[in-house]
């Protein structure tokens, strides 16, 4: 996966074996690698995420997103393949702290509606500065780098007051464990409000695999806290929620 997409410019060479994997191993704990899943190496996420747990990595996996095309059915059917391997890893090793895209934050579908809305922490915890600029961004998203002279709209933004528009996707059931992101929004739409409608399959099905982690690290547990019976609660409505019928998605 890394050697696709992370080449030598003289001789096009993959990187990845020229990485001191062992000092980083060595130096932090825990030793943490980010991977970014694109949709040509998908087919691979399960294998090379196994391989740096199996190397004592924890592993900060998400889906490259922006201006890349998740709308390939094929695409959604391979994650689901990829996702049923690693939940039956995590299930097996229960020990793992599974990859960051299916720790899924079940506890917010119980959270109270609030009048503002954050994603992340663009503009709060994220500044990015690019160049000689007299300013800042939000996130690399916003950056001049990303979106050109188009930036400077959002100089300084800090999302304090974002308000997130009526639509389908606050009507959605499962919207508070949808992953969103102003500056993806912007890439793929043009719109920060507005979400890919392709990644609304693809974050759906990436709840139902969170979802079921999570239910197979409590359904085996004798004596079940409160906090443990809301997890279970949560993994349930997911499930119920997440590809119904009766509602309505992108």
């Amino acid at each position: 996966m890394h050697d696709a997409n992370r080449i030598f410019a003289k001789d096009n060479s993959g990187s990845f074996d020229s990485i001191d994997k062992q000092f980083f191993l060595n130096t932090y704990k825990p030793a943490t690698v980010k991977m970014t899943v694109a949709p040509n190496v998908i087919e691979s996420m399960a294998e090379g995420a196994i391989q740096l747990h199996e190397l004592g990595f924890e592993v900060d996996a998400t889906l490259a997103l922006g201006d890349l095309d998740w709308s390939d059915p094929k695409s959604a059917e391979c994650l689901m393949r990829q996702f049923t391997i690693l939940v039956d890893y995590y299930k097996e090793h229960p020990e793992v702290n599974p990859i960051r895209m299916l720790r899924l934050p079940i506890e917010a579908l119980f959270d109270k509606e609030k009048e503002t809305t954050r994603y992340c922490g663009a503009g709060k915890r994220i500044h990015c500065y690019t160049g000689n600029d007299d300013y800042w961004t939000p996130c690399q998203g916003f950056s001049r780098v990303t979106i050109e002279e188009d930036s400077k709209k959002y100089a300084f933004e800090e999302f304090e007051d974002y308000r997130e528009p009526d639509g389908v996707c606050k009507r959605c059931k499962v919207n508070k464990l949808c992953s969103k992101c102003w500056g993806t929004n912007l890439a793929a739409t043009g719109n920060i409000d507005t979400i890919d409608k392709s990644l609304c399959v693809i974050n759906r099905i990436t709840m139902l695999a969170g979802a079921k982690i999570i239910y197979n690290s409590l359904i085996d547990k004798t004596d079940l806290s409160e906090s443990d019976q809301r997890r279970l609660k949560g993994a349930e409505m997911v499930v119920t929620e997440a590809f119904n019928n009766n509602n309505i998605y992108l």
